[in-house]
């Protein structure tokens, strides 16, 4: 197991190369949360996205990773895990601002 990895927010994950571990750039369409794009918290450089469920919102479907609707960004948790399966296949969950791998 590898060592807790904090999130930090960044305007823009696009405009960074490599990516960070731990940079977070959270998406919103309206009031709603959508998506988290995030550099994989391996270290491998790459950007990776999370869409975002909500069982009551048709388009985002009714599993998966989703924050409580007043998340809190700077400390956020997602339920259930996340597996990134590209290049590196990191697997953890996202908990109180920290990636933490199983």
């Amino acid at each position: 197991m590898t060592a807790a990895v904090k999130s930090f927010l960044v305007p823009s994950v696009r405009d960074l190369r490599p990516v960070p571990p731990g940079a977070i750039e959270p998406r919103r369409i309206d009031d709603e949360w959508v998506g988290l794009a995030f550099g994989c918290p391996c270290g491998c450089g790459l950007e990776s996205w999370l869409n975002f469920t909500d069982p009551d919102h048709p388009q985002l479907g009714g599993w998966g990773p989703r924050p409580a609707k007043d998340a809190d960004m700077t400390r956020l948790t997602l339920t259930p895990s996340i597996l990134q399966t590209f290049p590196c296949r990191w697997h953890g969950f996202l908990t109180d601002g920290e990636f933490r791998q199983v």
